[in-house]
């Protein structure tokens, strides 16, 4: 890590008190004599905690995402009112309600329905919802709208449970790429944080929606061709061809990663088929007029970042042709 960053994380981690509780138990798992404290003491409350599990039902993440969130709005009525700043998704708009090409604004109130959607998204939804009518009841709420969160911009440090990266991870191992018409949104995680800290010290911005997503989403078949400049090889395969080599490999090599995949596969989300759209963030630009808050942009040096750390962490394994990958959208 950068020194500079590691001694203001170092002085971060000084600051923290931890609470154990869980999420998926009456008041969070906390004790009614630590409730009452908390109920006294905080000042300000940010929701971010979920079970993400995309292949459980609603009924089964019902309570440590729907009910989580029910008494988290309880403790903020509770003694003094405190503010809420609820981390949602941009997958509460259930993208095959819509026409293709939807710009989804900030301020719509957004329709899921049940088909095409998985349990998370549904329970995200409906935690929305009771954030919302919070809101209109009186307690101050500001509710951030994420893409699909990835790395530091910085040091590279990523999660590697994301479908994307996972995916990523069995089509170079399998040396396959899929060919799909769908657009790769990827949102540095500390632009994510520095940008809903600044939106949340601002009082007169209570009430509103944050779309916090990268303003130049990725195609996946430019993707693709940076993967395969940065030194890995592959076929490329029609989506059903690459579903069905991702399948075969879960159950002939016992691969954990192909069997993580291989259920988000079997038809119930249309991955090549879901509907282009783009998200809004007029909200998000005048929170953070004056600063130098702004989103990377997904380019070579970002994604080598992430290559790079992948390959240290031995995530992925090193590619057979490593060469300097040219700038996207450069002639071969």
């Amino acid at each position: 890590l950068p020194p500079s960053f590691a001694r203001s994380l170092g002085a971060g981690l000084r600051r923290i008190l931890p609470v154990l509780g869980t999420l998926d138990r009456p008041r969070l798992g906390v004790g009614r004599a630590q409730w009452q404290h908390l109920a006294a003491m905080v000042d300000v409350i940010y929701h971010c905690g979920a079970e993400v599990n995309f292949l459980r039902p609603y009924q089964a993440l019902k309570a440590a995402n729907v009910l989580s969130t029910q008494d988290l709005l309880r403790l903020a009525c509770d003694e003094t009112v405190k503010p809420v700043h609820f981390v949602s998704t941009t997958y509460v708009f259930s993208r095959f309600s819509y026409p293709p090409g939807t710009e989804f604004l900030e301020d719509m109130q957004p329709v899921h329905d049940l088909e095409h959607t998985f349990g998370y998204t549904q329970s995200k939804w409906v935690s929305e919802q009771m954030v919302l009518e919070a809101g209109r009841r009186g307690l101050p709420v500001y509710i951030y709208r994420a893409g699909r969160v990835a790395g530091h911009s910085l040091t590279g440090a990523c999660q590697t449970y994301d479908f994307v990266w996972r995916a990523t991870k069995v089509g170079i191992e399998m040396g396959v790429a899929p060919v799909m018409n769908m657009i790769l949104d990827i949102t540095p995680v500390d632009y994510v944080v520095a940008a809903m800290v600044h939106l949340s010290r601002q009082p007169e911005l209570q009430g509103q929606a944050f779309h916090l997503v990268s303003k130049d989403p990725m195609p996946e078949a430019d993707f693709v061709a940076w993967v395969e400049r940065y030194g890995y090889v592959a076929e490329r395969l029609t989506f059903g061809e690459w579903c069905s080599r991702v399948v075969e490999r879960a159950a002939d090599l016992s691969d954990g990663t192909a069997g993580a995949l291989a259920p988000f596969l079997a038809g119930t989300l249309p991955l090549d088929r879901i509907p282009a759209a783009s998200f809004d963030d007029r909200h998000v630009v005048g929170g953070l007029a004056g600063t130098s808050i702004t989103c990377p942009a997904i380019d070579d040096r970002l994604l080598t970042l992430y290559f790079d750390y992948f390959v240290g962490a031995g995530f992925l394994p090193p590619p057979p042709v490593r060469t300097p990958a040219p700038a996207l959208g450069s002639a071969p």
